[in-house]
Parts: C-alpha cells; sequence; structure tokens
C-alpha cells in the first residue's frame, strides 16, 4: 500500500507528458524501484540449513544454466556429518537464475554480481567466518567477490572454474 501511494504522488506530481515514461517503468516494478529508488540488487536463497548457533558459513554459488538446487545432494552429504552440525549453508540463485532478478535492463557483470552478493551477505546477518564455495560461472563471482572483500572471506573453493585465455 505504500508503494502504491508513493507511485500514486510521483505520477500526480510529475510535469505533464512525463507519466507515460514513468507508467513503462512502473510496468516492470523491479526496474522502477531500483532506478528510482536506487534498491539493491540481490541473490535469492534457495537452500538453508540453518543451526541454533553457527559456527560457520559456507555460501554456494551455482554455475551457468545451473540454479541452488544444484547445490542439493551436496546439502544432504553435509547434513549428514557431525563435524559440520554448526555449520551454516546457504545456497543462493544467482540473479537471472532460479527465485532470482530476471532483467533485460541488467548488464549481469562483475560489478553487478558483486553488489547483489553484498548486500546478500548483509542481508542474511552472518556474524560467523564464510567460506564461499563456486562452481563454473559461480567460481569467476566468487573469486571476483573475495578479491574486493578478503577481509569478509575465510576461505574460498572452486569447483570446475572455467578456464579463461586471452588472444
Amino acid at each position: 500500500l505504500q508503494i502504491c501511494g508513493i507511485i500514486f504522488v510521483a505520477v500526480f506530481s510529475l510535469p505533464p507528458g512525463s507519466g507515460f515514461r514513468l507508467f513503462y517503468y512502473i510496468h516492470d516494478l523491479p526496474h522502477f524501484l531500483h532506478r528510482f529508488f536506487h534498491l539493491p540488487l540481490k541473490f535469492k536463497v534457495g537452500l538453508e540449513v540453518k543451526p541454533k548457533k553457527p559456527e560457520l558459513t559456507v555460501i554456494f554459488l551455482h554455475g551457468i544454466a545451473a540454479n541452488s538446487s544444484t547445490w542439493k545432494t551436496t546439502f544432504n552429504q553435509l547434513k549428514k556429518s557431525p563435524d559440520l552440525k554448526n555449520t551454516r549453508l546457504v545456497s543462493l540463485d544467482l540473479l537471472g537464475f532460479g527465485k532470482s532478478l530476471k532483467a533485460d535492463w541488467l548488464d549481469y557483470n562483475y560489478a553487478e554480481y558483486d553488489s547483489a552478493l553484498g548486500t546478500t551477505l548483509n542481508k542474511l546477518h552472518i556474524k560467523t567466518p564464510v567460506i564461499i564455495v563456486g562452481h563454473s560461472m559461480g567460481c569467476l563471482i566468487a573469486a571476483h567477490y573475495a578479491k574486493n572483500h578478503s577481509r569478509q572471506i575465510s576461505e574460498l573453493i572452486l569447483v570446475s572454474p572455467p578456464i579463461l585465455m586471452q588472444d
């Protein structure tokens, strides 16, 4: 209801002729909210195992053409380990995949992934050391994030990283 009120006020406080442009953005509400209210991008949590008193958090990033459910079998195996009973496991859907935002106005570049991962980690209220596990494209995002936020990440695990060669 608050957003509807804001939109209503915004439409009627615009100069004549600019209402159509605003309607275009409201039609794509996520674009409107991110563009006009500067809401940060974030990933959606696909799978999570959250013990009462976690001592460690492991974040899982999937590869291209996949989603967070890629890690379901891994989660089932890790949950069986008594050594990991106090480990929080979180599998995220990257932008454009699974439950996360899919938008043609995103560039899907390192800056957007870096920002979305940072926002997501903050919203998860993590108070433990963090390990990031990336698979394929998730490796690139994980490595880039770890490079820029080395104090926040205690370890990095890369599973089947893509090989990028320069010409």
